[in-house]
């Protein structure tokens, strides 16, 4: 399939000159941005938790020890809480997944173990069903949106205008004309989610390792499909 550059320039110029690429790109840039900034709120205050847990339980130890002095041994155990931790992963703050709902810290005694492992914080089941609006929900969620947005109406708009009928007439292949016009907006699409991944890393502060490339290789498979 011959593709000829004067006429993917001009579509590339006639697409980008289009109000839905401006508001679309410019609506899920600023989500992303908000996505970058919720990811990182929540999972600093949940790491600021953690941080403060040793001296918690130093002190708690402290009083223990102070308030079992003279007293029998299994009095004195049967008080102690010991608190576990489940630090975040460097990939937390873009895919904050079920941190809000599983309890990223426990307090748990000697007694009843079991029972506790399903504590968790009361939160409202509202805010639970909605989600959270971090980075993943950005590509996972707005991107399809975008791409129904840029695609939806490939031929419709210049039937609309009454171009189309010229376009049938002066190419050779209709499917060429479809498919420059879909390689457009597919480029369009793929230069945004690199660009927003890339932002994404450098706020983040993503550790440029294997996982990190096999998460952007994950995302670019999606918009793809």
């Amino acid at each position: 399939m011959k593709i000829s550059h004067k006429v993917l320039f001009l579509e590339t110029k006639n697409f980008l000159l289009g109000k839905t690429v401006l508001i679309g790109a410019l609506c899920l840039v600023l989500f992303g941005i908000y996505g970058f900034y919720h990811g990182s709120q929540v999972i600093d205050r949940q790491q600021k938790t953690i941080d403060s847990v040793p001296g918690v339980q130093k002190n708690h130890l402290e009083q223990i020890v102070e308030h079992g002095t003279g007293k029998p041994v299994s009095s004195t155990a049967y008080y102690p809480f010991f608190f576990t931790t489940n630090p975040a992963s460097p990939w937390a703050k873009f895919a904050i997944g079920q941190r809000d709902v599983n309890p990223f810290m426990l307090k748990v005694k000697m007694l009843a173990i079991e029972g506790q492992l399903y504590d968790s914080e009361l939160t409202n089941p509202l805010t639970l069903l909605v989600g959270n609006l971090d980075a993943s929900f950005v590509f996972i969620f707005l991107f399809p949106l975008l791409i129904i947005a840029f695609t939806y109406n490939v031929i419709s708009e210049e039937q609309e205008n009454g171009v189309w009928k010229i376009v049938r007439t002066t190419t050779d292949s209709i499917s060429a004309a479809i498919f420059n016009k879909l390689l457009i907006r597919l480029s369009v699409i793929l230069i945004t989610a690199l660009l927003l991944f890339l932002a994404a890393v450098l706020f983040l502060r993503l550790p440029l390792s294997y996982p990190t490339f096999q998460l952007l290789f994950v995302l670019l498979l999606y918009t793809l499909y």
